[in-house]
């Protein structure tokens, strides 16, 4: 279960007993579930992992940058995370191995929506 204002959790539900409380967590996790993302309103980026809760790698720091859409997602092969700042017209892609910059695409003109689902 997962809500992006209070974090999740993740339950055994053949025995009916809570795993583990992950209080910054967005729902997103990779296919082996090792890893997740939390997306903050303020406008942070971390990876956490998913037994601990523990936050694995801050990819953006918090930053006060007005009330923007963010949208955040692995992709297919779990390598990268994309993330997209519709403020910035922005989508940056990092590394998840080491938590690095690897590409940074702007838009200079009026940028049409972006879905990234």
């Amino acid at each position: 279960m997962s809500n992006a204002d209070d974090g999740g959790q993740i339950w055994d539900w053949k025995r009916k007993s809570l795993v583990v409380d992950l209080p910054h967590w967005t729902g997103q996790c990779t296919s082996d579930g090792r890893v997740g993302l939390y997306v903050s309103v303020r406008g942070e980026l971390q990876l956490i992992n998913m037994s601990s809760g523990n936050v694995v790698q801050t990819l953006v720091g918090r930053v006060a940058e007005g009330v923007f859409t963010t949208q955040t997602m692995f992709t297919s092969n779990d390598k990268h995370v994309i993330h997209f700042h519709s403020g910035r017209s922005s989508v940056r892609v990092f590394r998840v191995d080491d938590g690095k910059l690897v590409r940074h695409y702007r838009s200079y003109s009026s940028s049409p929506t972006y879905h990234l689902s």
